[in-house]
């Protein structure tokens, strides 16, 4: 039997616990249907249940007996970092594409992508704009990525510019560079882009492949601090050629300034408030934000400019009474 062209790796855990238990369930099927229904058909789906709940199991088993190109992992729950690599590790492919159980990639994203990297054979990571839809799939926004290797080049310096689960890569290249780096939690995909990218060319498609979905259980805004200073390290270690911890008193000591760590977590939250605030439900996102902004260590002119972000997202949500009183906060603290 011939290796497949395609790996596409995805990593699942949705515990008993988890919150939005149905609607996680119900994300999975169309994240899993949206790769089967693909218009090419030669690669192998790689899924790792990383220690979801016995009803998430019976789910992946019955989808592996009725298709024999998903290849099953089951293990105990180790984290995503160690899950990809745990895919990566078992792919045959030449490419490896990336899913999360969340997202629905389009009917022709795979055989775009693999299309581009044959005729490209320079480019070794390939990701694509992306469209952001809520909970029942309707599209709140589309995002454009930079789409050329020079201009890339440059701006990944300053931030992540690729869709962590829009891309392709190129196998070879990732193991060579030795996969996701466990010292970067929540970040491990933009450290690997600047590993791949140091020695290859990298590039976006400018076609809409993936659609992304935002809900109030993403990862992403619940880890924003730690995000944030494991995205610094990366910087510092791709700039310096020294590896640091993401911790904030290592980053502090290495010189990296107060005032970049905080103006980092706050984009992260901002980014997120102007997210969920689309679909007009963002209290638990609202709630963590407001923790974090009432330290008052924090730079005036960053909590009033979180403030006035916060009392947006409740105008959203029909708050007004918050939203005028953390729209009052906001000025007080820039004008005081």
């Amino acid at each position: 039997m011939s290796n497949p062209v395609i790996s596409v790796v995805m990593s699942v855990y949705i515990p008993d616990s988890s919150n939005s238990y149905d609607d996680n369930i119900r994300y999975l099927h169309q994240a899993v249907e949206s790769i089967l229904q693909q218009t090419y058909t030669d690669f192998e789906y790689i899924i790792v249940n990383d220690g979801s709940s016995n009803h998430v199991a019976n789910i992946l088993n019955d989808y592996a007996r009725r298709d024999k190109r998903i290849f099953l992992i089951q293990q105990e729950n180790c984290g995503l970092i160690a899950s990809l690599n745990n895919g990566i590790q078992q792919a045959r492919g030449i490419y490896i594409a990336r899913m999360d159980a969340d997202d629905i990639s389009l009917p022709q994203r795979l055989e775009h992508q693999v299309q581009y990297l044959q005729t490209y054979p320079r480019i070794a990571l390939y990701g694509s704009a992306i469209e952001y839809i809520d909970g029942n799939n309707t599209v709140l926004s589309r995002f454009l990525y930079p789409t050329s290797n020079a201009e890339l080049q440059t701006k990944m310096k300053q931030s992540n510019y690729f869709a962590h689960s829009s891309v392709m890569m190129r196998a070879s290249v990732v193991r060579h560079v030795g996969g996701y780096s466990s010292l970067y939690p929540h970040a491990e995909d933009y450290e690997l882009w600047l590993r791949i990218a140091q020695n290859h060319d990298i590039a976006n498609c400018e076609d809409v492949l993936l659609q992304y979905r935002v809900h109030e259980n993403n990862v992403s805004w619940r880890n924003a601090e730690q995000q944030a200073l494991s995205v610094i390290a990366a910087q510092f270690t791709h700039t310096y050629h020294r590896s640091i911890s993401p911790q904030k008193d290592v980053l502090l000591s290495n010189g990296v300034e107060k005032i970049h760590i905080e103006m980092t977590v706050m984009n992260i939250f901002i980014y997120w408030l102007k997210m969920v605030r689309r679909m007009g439900s963002s209290a638990n996102l609202i709630d963590e934000v407001k923790r974090w902004v009432s330290n008052p260590s924090l730079e005036r002119r960053i909590r009033a400019k979180v403030y006035r972000e916060i009392s947006l997202s409740y105008f959203a949500c029909n708050s007004y009474i918050f939203g005028v009183v953390f729209f009052a906060k906001a000025l007080l603290i820039r004008y005081k």
